[in-house]
Formats: structure tokens, sequence, C-alpha cells
């Protein structure tokens, strides 16, 4: 099964897996603090397939093993991270399989041999036994195959490729949809070779923003019903919540300075460096090398430290010095200039100013009386007896993001109120800090209400009517005034003589520089009717007026720069690999979109994991 799952994100979804490898941790199980005795332990539905939670959190294993090859342990801010791409491999696995088996894509001995002979996978080119003086030798391994196909390394490769071939070839048909066309090819040479300059004559809508006069209610009701698509809302939800803070009290921090203060004169005492920061040190990267931070610039790190690390001498240990990542205690070593800048090296110890176990339980320990106080009692007089304060979120829509108004980033809250009916308790849910991934606080809601999703009231929507009926007014009076200019622009009137002529001081005239295909024009910006005249018309012409978002434009063309196709020749089969690889990645990631859309998926992870 993994085999299979790296499989496909190898052959089909690579664009997709640069961003899942940054995530590719995972915890060996459910979190403590969120099972239940005797609850469903279903975590979620992919179709008609229905996952255990005993099946994630074996995958959860392998996974992590896959990650750390049982090395290292990862931080519950990575595990948190990387719940995700499990549940969206296991939706790839479910969606991939079933194209493969609905287009009956078959692997035969032959596509095996083939592959094997013409194109014979990493594993293979890899293994020393077929490599000369390191590099992979044809000729050794042809003589393999025809004397000996049962060695190890080619028996678990034809396994892989078993599994692998039906990936490859379901991303062929996809790719086989994709072409790039003769205009595709010259439109991007263009893009990049063309340019032109303009000259233009403008009247800004804003000139008439008081001459537009009153806008009735009953214009912002005939806007709002003509445009009432406009205003179409998605359904909401929002809860009633206390939340506990589990961040460090001050107690905590002073904890965390005497721990400090015993570091530092355990090595005045004599203890070595290293080994103190093998024992103590939370800086998970640097304690792999004793703290050593290696050369740095000043500017590589936060003021604090750098002007600690720069001040002192070679030998010496200073600190405790406190940056936003913690207590850091330090050991310059070297100095040296590179490229004229002082650089230092130095080691250091961290010490994070995190909750002590007492302050998180205390929190957790509030948050789980008051659940079931409000369980028997209801959410507003668990709050009073208890003496926490209730709050309430504003009205929000789901969000991949999870982030839930009030209370911070929380995708288990998230998941959980839609998937909830109105007066439903959550569990007590732990909720992170967004940028040091530490515990913050635990969260215990009530689904308050649930908005169904519909068209805005149009008294919640009558600012944003009003602002589009003065727009559309404002338009109407400036294209007037630029249709009026017709005449003297048709008459060849230079554009500069017709703007001095202007009593109203309306009208504006001026030359962009020069500027390419497709893009923002200077002193213009993005105008899309603008620029495909700018390349289209004769230099000389004049076309206009055009709309714009800011107002109206009669241009001019200065100068155009267009050149020959022999430029072309030489970089068409570059363009054409180029727009080839976009579109077999854009082929593949709509058409994995579109079938995941369509795929009924229920997420139930919020009641085993942390998320």
């Amino acid at each position: 099964m993994m085999a299979k799952l790296r499989g496909m994100t190898k052959w089909i979804f690579y664009i997709l897996i640069v961003a899942f490898l940054a995530l590719m941790v995972f915890e060996w199980g459910a979190d403590r603090t969120l099972l239940q005795p005797g609850q469903d332990t279903t975590v979620g539905m992919i179709g008609d397939t229905e996952i255990s939670q005993q099946y994630f959190a074996q995958r959860f294993q392998r996974a992590y093993f896959n990650a750390t090859g049982g090395q290292q342990n990862l931080t519950e801010q990575q595990q948190r991270m990387l719940r995700d791409q499990v549940w969206e491999g296991l939706i790839q696995e479910k969606i991939f399989g079933e194209q493969i088996e609905a287009l009956d894509i078959q692997v035969t001995d032959d596509d095996i041999v083939n592959t094997f002979i013409n194109n014979p996978p990493a594993e293979i080119r890899n293994a020393e036994m077929f490599q000369t003086n390191g590099v992979f030798d044809v000729e050794l391994y042809k003589e393999a195959l025809r004397t000996n196909a049962s060695v190890p390394q080619l028996l678990l490769a034809e396994e892989q490729l078993r599994e692998q071939l039906p990936f490859q070839k379901l991303n062929d048909l996809i790719n086989a949809s994709v072409i790039v066309t003769e205009q595709e090819i010259r439109d991007d040479f263009e893009a990049s070779n063309f340019t032109a300059s303009v000259e233009y004559l403008f009247v800004p809508s804003s000139s008439f923003r008081e001459k537009i006069g009153e806008v009735s209610d009953n214009e912002l009701q005939e806007y709002y019903n003509a445009n009432k698509d406009d205003f179409k809302s998605v359904e909401k939800r929002n809860l009633n919540y206390i939340q506990l803070s589990a961040l460090p009290t001050a107690e905590d921090s002073a904890r965390i300075r005497t721990r400090a203060q015993k570091i530092l004169d355990d090595l005045a005492a004599g203890s070595d460096f290293r080994l103190q920061s093998d024992q103590h040190t939370e800086d998970d990267v640097a304690r792999t090398r004793g703290g050593d931070l290696g050369f740095f610039k000043r500017t590589d790190m936060v003021a604090p430290f750098s002007d600690a690390a720069f001040a002192a001498d070679s030998g010496d240990v200073v600190g405790p010095v406190e940056t936003r990542f913690g207590l850091h205690i330090i050991k310059v070593g070297g100095r040296k200039v590179e490229n004229d800048e002082e650089m230092v090296q130095a080691s250091h110890i961290l010490l994070k100013f995190n909750a002590s176990g007492a302050t998180t339980d205390l929190a957790y320990n509030t948050a789980s009386q008051f659940l079931e106080t409000a369980k028997d009692d209801g959410f507003l007089s668990a709050a009073d007896k208890l003496g926490v304060e209730m709050k309430q979120t504003q009205p929000f829509a789901e969000s991949p993001s999870g982030l839930v108004p009030g209370i911070g980033n929380s995708k288990n809250i998230m998941i959980w109120a839609f998937d909830q009916s109105r007066g439903a308790f959550s569990k007590v849910t732990p909720v992170y800090d967004r940028s040091s991934g530490e515990l913050a606080s635990y969260v215990v809601a009530e689904l308050a209400d649930i908005t169904p999703a519909g068209h805005q009231p149009f008294e919640d929507v009558k600012a944003r009517c009003r602002r589009a009926v003065e727009t559309e007014k404002r338009n109407a009076l400036a294209r007037e005034f630029a249709d009026g200019l017709a005449a003297q622009v048709s008459g060849g009137t230079p554009f500069a003589q017709i703007a001095a002529g202007d009593a109203t001081e309306t009208v504006k005239s001026d030359t962009t520089a020069s500027f390419k295909k497709f893009s923002s024009i200077p002193r213009i910006g993005l105008a899309p009717g603008i620029n495909s005249a700018a390349f289209s018309l004769p230099v000389g012409e004049v076309a206009g007026p055009l709309k714009t978002n800011s107002g109206f434009y009669y241009i001019k063309v200065l100068e155009r720069n267009e050149p020959d196709d022999t430029i072309l020749e030489t970089q068409r089969t570059s363009i054409r690999n180029r727009l080839y690889s976009q579109k077999v990645r854009n082929a593949a990631t709509s058409w994995y979109t579109n079938l995941k859309e369509k795929t009924d998926i229920v997420d139930r992870r919020y009641n085993f994991f942390n998320l």
C-alpha cells in the first residue's frame, strides 16, 4: 500500500507532493485527550470506504517511520501539520484506484519487461551490484537479467513496478489530452518579446464624484434585485465558547530562568558545554551538533542573540539572552571575515518558555469540569457557576485553514462545527499558537447557530450596493464626457492640446514607457483593452474611448517593437516544452480536484487527533 502511494505521487502528482513532502511527519496514534470510552472508531468515509481509527493509526506508524527512519522524534507541530497528508493520501488512493478500475488499466508481463529493459527504476540504477566505478553499467545489468533474474533487487523492483505502472498509465492517459497550439506558442513569445508605448487622453471617473447626486433607497433596492447572485452567502456557523489559557505563567517563566542559571553555574564549575547542550537544549536541529550553529553574520540571527555573540570574546559563555524563541546560553568560538563581513561561530543551549505540566493540567482539568457541568446545566450556566468567561464567535464559513474567529487556528473546531447540529458541545480541544506551534489554550465550544446558505439580506449589503450604484453613475458621466471629445480626437487634435483646452480640468494627457504584451501598463495599470489595442493598431492610429476600472481612455500607438519570426524559431522548442510541462501539471491537478469534489468525503478525524 505504501509503495502504491509512493508510486502515485511519483508518477502523477509531483506538483502536489512538493507541498506534501514539506509536511511529511506523522503521529503514532490517537491523542489521549480526544479519545472517549465507547465512541465510534470511524475516522471518516471516503466514498463508500470506511476509514477506521486503527487503520489510520497504522498508516501514521508506517509514514512516521518512513519520515524519520526511527532515528528522531517529531514535534507536535510537525505531527499536526502532516496529519492531513495521510488523509489526503487515502483520498488519492481511493480516487486513483477507482479510475484505474473504471478504465480497466492492466499491467502485463510485457509492460514489466519493457520497463526493465528500456527504463530500469532508480532503485536498480543505484544498486551497487549494477554499477561500475560508481556508474550504472547497462551491460552488467542486462547480464543479470539474462542469467539471474531472481536477485532480491530485481524481485523487489518488479513488485514495485507492478504497483506503480497502473498509475503511470493513468498519468499517460491524462497527459494524452494535453496539446500546445501554435497560437499559444506565439502568444507566449510575444508576451516576452513584444513591447509598445502609447500616448493617452484620460477621463477619470473619480472627477464626477460630486456630480452624481443622491442615490435613493429605491435605486439601491433595484440594484440588489438585479444583481442578487453577487450577494450569495455560504452556510455559516457561530459558536459559544470558553477558552482557558495554557500559556506559561510568571511562575513557569521564573522556573525556566532558574534552570538557565543552574546550567550557567555548572558550566562555570567546569561542565562540558556539549554535554549540557545534549541534556538541556530544546533546539532540535542544533542538538545533533552539540548546540553548534556554525559561522553566522550579525544579520543572520535575531538582534539580542547577535549583539551578545558579537560582543563576547572567543571562548566566552554568555547569557541567558532572551529572544522570542526563549532563553539562550551562548558559547562563542572562532571569528573570521568573509566578503568584508565579520562572522562568528557559536554554540547555544535553548530553553523555551513553555508552560509547566501543572499549568496545562489546570487549564485542561478546568475545561473538562466545565464541559461536564455544561452538559447538565447548559453552557451559560456552567460559565457563571465556574466563573469563566463565555464568548461568542462571529458567524464564519467553512475554511480549510481552520481559522475560527476569536479562537484562532483549530481545524478540530472548524471540522466539528460543520459536522454537528445546533446545540452540540465540542470535546475539550487544544489550540496551538500559529507561529510557534506551542499549546496556547484549551477550548470548549457550543454550536450556537447555523446560518443556511442563501443570499445576504439587503440591509447587510446596502453599503456595497450604494458603492456599486455610485460607481455606475460616475462611469456613465465619464463616458458621456469622453464621448464629447470624440470629434476633436478623430479630427487629429493632439491629446495634449485637448487636455490643455479643457476648462473643467477633467482630462489628463500623458505618454507611457514601453510595456510588454499582456502586462501592466506604466501610469495606467492593468487594462487588457488598452493593452490589446496597443498591440493590434497600426503605429500612429487612435482608439477609444476604452473603459478601464478608473475611467475612459483614448490612446495613440507611439511605437511598437515586433521581433522577427526568426527569433521565434530559435525559441519555439523551449517554449513548447515549457508550456507543455505547465499544462501537464495543470491537467493533473484539475483532473484530481474535479474528481475529489465529486467524491463524498466525511472527515471526523477531530474525534481522535489534534489537527
